[in-house]
């Protein structure tokens, strides 16, 4: 049993520091505090605490006049800082688990799990409200990453959105946040079309990403939440976020977004009580905290501190900047939406090697010149089968003709082609690929057991592979008879 938590009803009494040592030691193995901390650095404060509400255009201002020059006898001419300053407080937030002894409430084994599902989930309500006040204060330009724009540029919309962005505030953005459906869309886009350096530039790691347009981290947020009784929904699906938070800030810092958080007596952020009751044991995490929009200057007439690409169920990414006008022209967006189609295609050798870096591959022609034979026809056919076959063991996928896959499944397919691929040749494979690897493996598993949905193809389709393969014959007449069988 999960419920919210109140902290009248614990105290002291009740704490447990083991438990919330624990919180503080145990690996973020989901990577959802990694996330939380990166893309809303923390700003350490009391629970009652001020902050200023930035206007960044005094920072930038330029002396045009020759205001700046003293006349004799005259004093310099004086600056006003115009910020306001507002009140805060930190709300004081939990959650509680029920165990039943009977069912291992007392093993601090069972504890240490449930006060780690707590945490995430409080963690994942940070990042969903973090969301949610980004998105409240956007303004949406739609580009076309769909499946047919060859000439789609997702990474030159960041640049432009990064540019615009410092135009209007006067510092670039600093953080690029990726939703999990952007990320994909973006894999996608830079993959159609002959122009071979798109396909390299698709394989980039966020890190790289980075690297490339200049910003302190892009990240990907690859986080569901139950949003109905039988559907899950990401936290940040089809768009990408641009916008100024620095880590390390004071609360009178200049960011667009503050996530204020009051640390628990003894360090860290998070803090578990823990109350015997008669064949229960009740375990409560708490932490307080709260996420305050601090500047939302904007040129122009927008009083939005942020843009939007896309728009939801889309197929392009929505990029949302912090802050930056709207991408129009005349009154109307120059960006077309297009709907993402979910299409079966082949597997090529473009697209294998286009997903492998320049040192993976020249390992791989070398190795082929050396041996005298190239694997890489054969890998790929055996991955393609495998996929297929998982594909058709969940019941109510069917399959496309021929030896196609979905849309949705091709990086996947093309992580397993790699692995393979530099461990036929006996290459070292870095834990990146490793880690790719695996979540592909677990893609498929999910698909299996029809835990992924796969849209049906369009046109003549195969029949699934869970159809039954026996035949059940049946017969009245009794050919072994209890007399024809006497004697053996």
């Amino acid at each position: 049993i999960v419920m919210a938590a109140n902290d009248a009803n614990f105290d002291s009494a009740h704490l447990s520091e083991p438990l919330s040592e624990y919180l503080v030691d145990v690996p973020d193995s989901e990577g959802l505090d990694t996330l939380v901390e990166s893309a809303f650095p923390s700003v350490p404060v009391g629970r009652s605490f001020s902050y200023r509400v930035h206007d960044e255009k005094e920072s930038f201002q330029a002396a045009l006049n020759d205001e700046d020059i003293r006349a004799i006898g005259g004093d310099f001419a004086q600056i006003r800082r115009t910020g306001t300053q507002a009140d805060g407080r930190t709300d004081n937030k939990g959650l509680v688990m029920i165990l039943d002894n009977d069912q291992g409430g007392e093993d601090p084994a069972v504890q240490q799990r449930a006060v780690a599902n707590l945490r995430n989930r409080l963690l994942r309500t940070e990042l969903y409200r973090g969301e949610a006040l980004l998105e409240a204060n956007d303004t949406a330009t739609t580009p076309n990453w769909g499946g047919s724009n060859t000439s789609a540029d997702p990474d030159g919309n960041l640049f432009e959105a990064i540019d615009l962005s410092g135009d209007a505030r006067g510092i670039d953005a600093n953080i690029v946040l990726f939703g999990g459906g952007a990320w994909t869309k973006r894999f996608m886009s830079l993959g159609l079309g002959s122009n071979a350096g798109r396909h390299q530039t698709r394989n980039l790691t966020p890190q790289q990403l980075q690297e490339l347009v200049g910003v302190d981290s892009v990240l990907k947020a690859k986080f569901r939440f139950q949003s109905s009784a039988s559907a899950k929904t990401k936290i940040v699906a089809d768009k990408v976020y641009v916008y100024y938070s620095k880590s390390g800030a004071m609360a009178d810092d200049p960011s667009n977004i503050k996530r204020f958080v009051t640390p628990v007596p003894g360090g860290g952020m998070m803090r578990v009580y823990i109350e015997p009751r008669r064949k229960r044991t009740v375990i409560a995490v708490e932490h307080s905290s709260r996420l305050i929009l601090t500047s939302s200057l904007v040129s122009g007439k927008s009083r939005r501190p942020s843009r939007k690409v896309s728009a939801p169920g889309s197929g392009a990414a929505r990029v949302v900047c912090f802050p930056a006008q709207r991408l129009t022209g005349g009154g109307k967006s120059q960006i077309s939406n297009f709907k993402f189609q979910m299409a079966w295609v082949t597997i090529t050798e473009a697209m294998v090697k286009g997903a492998m870096s320049s040192p993976e591959l020249d390992a791989i022609n070398l190795a082929a010149i050396a041996g005298g034979q190239d694997p890489l026809a054969y890998i790929t056919a055996t991955a393609v089968q495998e996929a297929r076959a998982h594909i058709a063991d969940c019941a109510s996928n069917a399959l496309a003709e021929g030896e196609t896959v979905p849309e949705r499944c091709i990086h996947h397919i093309l992580a397993i082609i790699r692995f393979r691929m530099l461990t036929r040749i006996d290459v070292e494979v870095s834990e990146d690929r490793r880690t790719e690897y695996r979540s592909a493996q677990r893609f498929f598993e999910r698909v299996a057991e029809c835990k992924v949905g796969i849209e049906a193809p369009e046109g003549a389709t195969e029949a699934s592979g869970s159809q039954p393969s026996m035949e059940t014959l049946s017969s009245r007449t009794r050919v072994a008879t209890r007399d024809s069988l006497k004697g053996l």
